[in-house]
């Protein structure tokens, strides 16, 4: 889909984000994995990857159930 940041300036828009948890339980997340990586198969909980040009089909897959959990590269590279 895509963005246009001028028209929601232009409009004076205000963009709110809807969490499901607090931001603090992403860090104590991140950390969590971040100091445990090499201790548990973390990669082996992911079934597939794609780029982040690829979040549609990655939404698309999942959505149908044929993606059981999906991880979306930022770099835009492959695994």
């Amino acid at each position: 889909m895509p963005f246009d940041p001028g028209y929601v300036t232009r409009k004076a828009m205000t963009i709110k984000h809807v969490d499901r948890y607090e931001g603090r339980y992403l860090y104590k997340s991140l950390t969590f994995l971040a100091e445990h990586q090499d201790k548990y198969p973390f990669d082996a909980m992911i079934d597939a990857t794609f780029t982040l040009d690829g979040v549609q089909e990655a939404l698309e897959k999942s959505l149908a159930r044929e993606v059981t959990r999906a991880a979306i590269l930022m770099d835009n590279t492959s695994a």
